[in-house]
């Protein structure tokens, strides 16, 4: 069985791990039908990157092994003369080989008729931490939270499709935050991060994706300090990968308690990498709900729901595994590290 070449285009375009690449190529048999897939194909390498060097052997080799078919010989010839006059232009110049080529696009559905549209984001695939934060690349947190909504429970839009004001904490490349301004069109979004630099990065990303037209903000939040920064209150507050440290939890939920509507919702996706860090979201809500139980006469609760989880694969659960298999091979491509699971915080009265 043989798989269109689009798929394959896809997922280069969103940096496909490059070391995984032969094995995929191997397994999935990719075919290439016409001339307008081999332009597709000449475009993304036409960028001379690091990346693109392997990337261009590895065409090459799979070409010549039939693991690519092109049934086509025109074709055949035109695009392996032109992959071998690019796999030459490495060789002569040595600098190619050290270019970092940071756009990721992302081909992300929008609605149940299956009508897509693709987010650009710069970011740093292979950088785990700089300066001190872990914004500059996209996580996998992120990424559940959108498939989530677009292939598990696209019904949680209903919830969240009348939000007139929506806050990200922690928004890193600005993904997440760009994505849901797709759909809630009527929305105005502020995306906020602790890292002045991280906020300039998602700044560049909002601007290639053509959102700086629309409402659609980004600043420099600190929790728990926001007095001077943010107001007004929002009936949306995201986050992805914003558990992480245990220190910060505490002042997490101040600042969910302080600016999230009474009818408003939280939804936080979260990579489980210490359980400890669940746990203390857990009793800092608890604390919260106790100190207002002690002070405020008819104060609300304060409520924390897991909605959703995807298991890693180095846990044997005895849970059907086939949304985290359908996740990875759609869109991150490599093993969790860990379980993500997707929490809904609200207050009841």
């Amino acid at each position: 069985m043989t798989h269109n070449i689009n798929e394959l285009i896809r997922k280069l375009k969103q940096k496909f791990p490059i070391r995984l690449l032969p094995n995929d190529i191997a397994t999935s048999k990719y075919e290439i039908n016409g001339i307008q897939e081999v332009e597709q194909l000449k475009d993304i390498l036409l960028k001379k990157s690091k990346y693109n060097k392997r990337l261009v052997k590895i065409l090459n080799e799979n070409i010549t092994n039939c693991n690519i078919l092109i049934n086509e010989p025109t074709i055949h010839e035109d695009l392996s003369e032109w992959l071998i006059v690019e796999e030459s232009e490495y060789f002569t110049n040595n600098e190619y080989a050290h270019i970092v080529d940071d756009l990721v696009t992302y081909q992300v559905p929008l609605d149940k008729a299956d009508n897509h549209t693709q987010i650009f984001i710069k970011e740093q695939r292979e950088l785990l931490a700089s300066h001190g934060t872990t914004g500059f690349r996209t996580w996998e947190a992120a990424m559940v939270f959108f498939y989530y909504v677009t292939n598990i429970n696209s019904d949680i839009i209903d919830d969240i499709i009348s939000s007139k004001n929506a806050l990200e904490l922690g928004c890193g490349t600005g993904f997440l935050g760009i994505f849901l301004s797709k759909i809630l069109r009527n929305t105005k979004f502020c995306l906020t991060d602790g890292s002045n630099l991280v906020v300039e990065l998602c700044k560049e990303n909002i601007q290639l994706n053509d959102a700086d037209n629309r409402s659609i903000d980004c600043k420099e939040l600190l929790w728990g300090h926001h007095d001077d920064t943010i107001s007004e209150k929002y009936d949306l507050i995201f986050g992805a990968d914003i558990t992480f440290d245990s220190r910060f939890i505490p002042l997490l939920v101040e600042t969910i308690e302080d600016l999230l509507d009474d009818k408003g919702i939280c939804l936080i996706s979260a990579t489980i990498r210490n359980k400890d860090t669940i746990k203390t979201l857990y009793e800092s809500l608890e604390n919260l709900n106790q100190k207002l139980k002690d002070t405020k006469t008819n104060s609300p609760k304060w409520n924390l729901e897991k909605i959703f989880e995807i298991n890693s694969s180095f846990c044997d659960t005895g849970t059907d595994l086939s949304q985290r298999d359908q996740f990875i091979d759609k869109y991150w491509f490599e093993d969790l590290l860990a379980d993500v699971h997707i929490y809904k915080i609200y207050k009841t009265y």
